[in-house]
């Protein structure tokens, strides 16, 4: 037949790729011990990880204290200055900026002091210590903000809510005291309190904001409250000292970056009735060696768990359908159990597991993403069932395929899906398929031979180019 002879040519020409020096040329490079090649036109394995992620953090939104008319204010004096205090309203509304120490007395002039106003006393850098007394129910808008060098603080039980950025940036603060009336934790509370070490959440908190607890990087304790329903977005950001905690069973919702960068829990359960785990919600969290995934979970968000690098086991839930993009990429899993009721593997889901040795997709799959299981250098075997009917670019790439199996369903072998198995000595390609992407099979240098089908009407360009092995072909 023409269609053979033109293909037999086609083929030969590709495979004589591998001694010309082409604009298509690959760099070899080091990855793990395991030799790898990085295309021209695709990322390398850290920027993979990191484009979304980088940039990502978030900062306390610029604030300018507010002005103050302390006409008709009662001056009180503490130790470095005054107070000023409204009789109409029973709030501290401003301090001096010299004030040492803040023993906030229960009255003055008889009226009883129930507040401390919104940046009451913003930018009291001298301010080392603060007595609050149980006649205060709120605290306002960062009351406290800025005061660099106050060390603790205890919040009465009488107060039912602190306010929004109310300690951000006091990075001398050490002790937080937290009483059993205290229901809100507003935003940013405690945004980037650098020295703080340990925090105690009493049951009766039902609401902790966003960024509450950001960048305490010093943190090492951490108990949560059995009140609260949600674990909001960015709240213990890169507190990375903290040791392993307890979620409590109340939680329906894990937030967007809640524990990231937590680099010493080494064990994590979410417990039943969470039903969302959002992105990049546990990224970075470098020693969790075990996770325990409820069955409630019905989302797990791309990067959720991304680039936690000693995790060796975890269970993916039942109530799942996708594995996200990058929700599992650059773990430590020798081995992962993928359920019946996962349709959907997306890109990069377990992109550069070095430790993965083999992999069985069951039946219930559809689509295996782009770069699904690229760079799991030493992924030796895979199962892929009769379901499957995709299989994106560069989906096996870089890794330690011994012999592949397509099946029957698959129409298309897309762009370098293939690229960089060195080990392969065996492909089979059902008569089903009609496509042959661009550098499908390139560097597959171990490659003996090939059995073509008829069905096959276009190999794209460069698709066996480097399989120096391949000498033998049936078409």
């Amino acid at each position: 037949m023409k269609f053979k002879s033109v293909l037999s040519v086609f083929l030969a020409a590709a495979m004589a790729v591998s001694s010309l020096n082409t604009v298509f040329s690959a760099e070899a490079s080091e990855e793990n011990g395991a030799e790898i090649y990085v295309e021209d036109d695709t990322l390398s394995d850290s920027a993979l990880l990191t484009e979304e992620s980088e940039g990502s953090e978030g900062s306390l939104p610029v604030h300018e204290e507010t002005e103050v008319d302390l006409a008709g204010s009662v001056t009180y004096a503490i130790e470095g200055g005054s107070l000023y205090f409204d009789e109409s309203t029973g709030e501290i509304t401003a301090a001096d900026a010299t004030v040492t120490a803040a023993e906030i007395p229960s009255a003055i002039n008889g009226v009883s002091v129930t507040s401390i106003g919104n940046d009451a006393f913003y930018g009291c850098t001298a301010l080392t210590s603060v007595t609050i007394p149980d006649s205060v129910t709120s605290i306002g808008n960062y009351a406290f903000y800025y005061c660099t060098a106050l060390t603790s603080i205890a919040i009465p039980s009488s107060v039912e809510s602190i306010g929004y950025g109310i300690f951000s940036n006091d990075t001398a603060l050490t002790t937080v005291t937290l009483s059993s009336g205290l229901k809100t934790i507003d935003e940013y509370a405690f945004y980037e309190c650098t020295a703080l070490t340990a925090i105690d959440i009493p049951d009766s908190v039902t609401s902790i904001g966003q960024y509450a607890f950001y960048d305490c990087s010093k943190m090492t304790s951490l108990t949560l409250s059995s009140g609260l329903t949600s674990i909001a977005d960015y709240t213990f950001y890169n507190c990375k000292k903290i040791g392993n905690f307890t979620i409590p069973s109340g939680i329906k919702t894990i937030g967007e970056y809640a524990f990231y960068n937590l680099d010493a829990i080494t064990s994590l359960t979410i417990p039943d009735g969470v039903t969302t785990i959002s992105t990049y919600a546990f990224y970075g969290c470098g020693k969790l060696a075990a996770a325990v995934i409820a069955d409630s979970v019905t989302s797990m968000e791309e990067y959720a768990f991304a680039s936690c690098g000693n995790l060796s086991s975890v269970n993916i839930p039942t109530g799942i359908t996708v594995l996200t993009n990058h929700v599992f990429a650059d773990c430590g899993f020798s081995s992962i159990t993928i359920p019946s009721n996962i349709i959907t593997i997306g890109e990069y889901a377990f992109y550069s597991i070095y430790y993965l040795t083999s992999v069985s997709i069951p039946d219930s799959v559809t689509t295996v993403g782009d770069y699904a299981f690229g760079a799991c250098t030493k992924l030796a075997s895979v199962s892929i069932p009769d379901s499957v009917t995709s299989i994106g670019k560069y989906a096996f790439y870089n890794t330690a395929l011994v012999r592949v199996i397509i099946p029957d369903s698959i129409t298309e072998i897309n762009d370098s899906t293939f690229a960089g198995c060195s080990d392969l000595i065996s492909v089979t390609i059902p008569d089903s398929v009609t496509y042959i992407g661009c550098k499908a099979f390139r560097h597959c240098s171990s490659l003996p031979r090939l059995t073509l089908p008829d069905s096959i009407i276009t190999i794209d360009e460069e698709a066996f180019s480097y399989c120096s092995s391949l000498t033998t072909n049936v078409i």
